[in-house]
């Protein structure tokens, strides 16, 4: 592990070797995103953690994180949970492809999340995760149309479905503050199908 004062970079980098040394390319210190292998998305892992500053320097009560490699959920929930032991960890997957609850495979609206199989970083590190929640691809494309229409956030439907699931996950435990959550995907490529005549 970086020392206490290298910053959430150095962190990220450090904690994405420790999940997987060989996705890290020591030339310019981040990795290879290999959809369906080993690899974590590193790079896009440190990125996150080094983007997520709370005011007065506050680390998440919990985390919520969709299932594409997995590498942005264990990574970043590994990395806030070094400095919050109690940090929840939770991870969504369309409830039309349950695939890391009960093994179903299905069609959903959600790209990005629930392939079809269960990642191998996921299924190295998974135990980490405290909750596997299932979002509807509805109830996903509804909130990504309401995050461009009040909040002119221009998001796709993974980003709806994680803000779902945050949404859920406090007003199920008031208690948890700060809940992070991460918008990784575009509406530019959904302009057609959910944002035309909606």
């Amino acid at each position: 592990m970086g020392p206490p004062d290298a910053g959430p970079v150095a962190l990220g980098i450090d904690k994405v070797r420790e999940l997987d040394p060989a996705v890290v390319d020591e030339r310019d210190g981040h990795g290879r995103a290999e959809r369906l292998g080993l690899a974590d998305r590193s790079r896009h892992v440190v990125d996150l953690v080094a983007a997520v500053k709370l005011p007065g320097g506050v680390v998440p009560d919990a985390v919520v994180g969709g299932v594409g490699t997995g590498g942005t959920i264990v990574g970043v929930g590994q990395c806030f949970r070094e400095r919050n032991p109690s940090c929840r960890i939770v991870a969504v997957e369309p409830s039309e492809s349950c695939t890391l609850m009960c093994g179903e495979v299905g069609v959903h609206l959600i790209e990005g999340i629930a392939d079809g199989f269960v990642p191998g970083i996921f299924a190295r590190h998974g135990h980490i995760v405290d909750e596997i929640v299932a979002v509807d691809s509805d109830a996903a494309i509804t909130e990504m149309r309401r995050l461009a229409r009040e909040f002119g956030l221009f998001a796709g439907p993974s980003s709806g479905a994680l803000l779902v699931a945050a949404r859920e996950l406090r007003a199920r435990d008031p208690g948890l503050r700060h809940v992070v959550t991460f918008f990784c995907d575009e509406g530019e490529k959904y302009i057609n199908d959910y944002f035309l005549g909606a």
